[in-house]
């Protein structure tokens, strides 16, 4: 399976998805028009990687601001990640936000709630 690595813009994130590692990575902004349509290769690609995953898959999101589409997107993405487990294989989602963002880390907290994975909140010190 091949990795997935996307620039950073503006407005989308840098995506760095490494099959061989188990260690995704989204780090920047998603603030995307159409984050449907920017996410569906992420989705698609954690569909194909589920059939055969690491033993532990970590997602590291950096996340500095997104809208709230992106919020819902993110929601989803968290969720299949999640069901990675179900086949006997460790998730850990890490939600990396700055000190003192309250916004970014209240976030993480809705996110903590609604995924099913172990979750970790990593406040980034200045």
């Amino acid at each position: 399976m091949e990795a997935l690595y996307l620039d950073r813009t503006n407005k989308t994130p840098l995506i760095d998805l490494n099959p061989d590692t188990g260690v995704l990575s989204l780090t920047g902004r998603s603030i995307s028009d159409h984050p449907i349509d920017f996410y569906r290769p992420i989705m698609d690609w954690i569909d194909r990687y589920k059939n055969d995953p690491q033993l532990r898959t970590v997602v590291n999101a950096e996340l500095e601001y997104f809208n709230t589409t992106s919020f819902r997107v993110l929601l989803g993405l968290f969720k299949k990640v999640a069901e990675i487990q179900t086949s006997g294989h460790y998730v850990e989602i890490n939600w990396m936000f700055e000190e003192g963002d309250e916004s970014v880390m209240e976030a993480g907290e809705q996110y903590q709630s609604l995924v099913d994975a172990t979750f970790n909140l990593v406040e980034l010190e200045d």
